[in-house]
């Protein structure tokens, strides 16, 4: 079972809005209507609630941990932490730009919502603060 199959085993119903693209309510808060975005991403599954709740707060509520999101194991950082010895692990170029599109799909949606609200919750603004995170940490990998 690939982690999109595993996070939507987990919640009582979801709709196909697209391609690798789902919606379903929120397990984190009382959901009335559908405000938690499920989107298949080249290595794993992305979340993300218009309602402001936090990733780690959807992940506890479907008794799941950040790996779960992930197909393949989570590779640790580019380099050894001995300067001495060989890097081991090495991200490559597509690997690393997989994930830079990965974050701007979630940032392009957080985009598209606040253009059709006006408003920004504390949730988007740390999912972007996350997102730009990741952007510079892959970036890093690159150099």
């Amino acid at each position: 079972m690939d982690s999109t199959q595993l996070v939507l085993s987990r919640l009582p119903s979801f709709r196909k809005v697209k391609d690798n693209k789902f919606v379903a309510r929120c397990p984190a808060h009382d959901d009335r209507s559908p405000s938690l975005a499920i989107s298949r991403g080249d290595k794993g599954v992305l979340l993300h609630c218009f309602a402001g709740c936090s990733v780690p707060d959807i992940l506890e509520a479907l008794d799941l941990k950040v790996e779960d999101l992930f197909d393949a194991p989570l590779v640790k950082s580019a380099r050894s932490n001995n300067p001495e010895s060989p890097a081991t692990n090495r991200w490559n170029v597509t690997q690393v730009l997989s994930g830079i599109r990965d974050e701007l799909t979630l940032s392009s949606l957080l985009l598209r919502k606040f253009l059709a609200e006006g408003t920004v919750t504390n949730g988007d603004m740390q999912t972007l603060i996350g997102c730009q995170y990741q952007i510079d940490e892959a970036i890093r990998l690159l150099k």
